[in-house]
């Protein structure tokens, strides 16, 4: 998902969310994301480029 919640408020971010985790419990999803979503999710990685 590149952005899915990009545009939306916090809590229509929250809601697609806790749907996606309560529809489909043993799915996968890489989430890219500029915000702070990971209390939102079971495991969060994070990737820095920097140097």
């Amino acid at each position: 998902m590149d952005e899915a919640t990009n545009v939306s408020d916090k809590q229509p971010e929250k809601q697609l969310l806790k749907l996606l985790k309560t529809n489909l419990p043993t799915s996968n999803f890489i989430i890219i994301s500029h915000t702070d979503i990971a209390n939102y999710l079971d495991k969060c990685y994070q990737l820095n480029l920097s140097r």
